[in-house]
């Protein structure tokens, strides 16, 4: 290496390595949220199979009544059973200034 180069203008064009194999990641089946299988927060066995859970409330929620959260027509739909959003609560977005 020459006195007045860097390393990073050695690598600066160079592309990033990925190390290990990548993640595949699971949906947790009560709030839909993407779980790496190796950080989830819980799991738990049910009729074979181990499910996996972004934090123990959903890990909680799906041990006291898994049913719902697997029916084939639920599909994941986070939040399903809260309250809808009072209206006007979401984000508008408007076009100019008013006048």
């Amino acid at each position: 290496m020459k006195d007045n180069e860097t390393n990073s203008s050695k690598t600066k064009n160079q592309p990033f390595k990925i190390l290990g194999a990548p993640v595949k990641l699971v949906l947790d089946p009560v709030c839909g949220m993407r779980v790496d299988p190796q950080k989830a927060a819980a799991t738990v066995d049910y009729q074979g199979k181990k499910y996996y859970f972004c934090c123990r409330s959903c890990a909680d929620r799906f041990s006291a009544a898994p049913e719902p959260f697997l029916a084939p027509d639920r599909a994941v739909k986070p939040d399903m059973d809260r309250a809808p959003a009072p209206p006007g609560a979401g984000s508008t977005l408007t076009r100019g200034g008013s006048r």
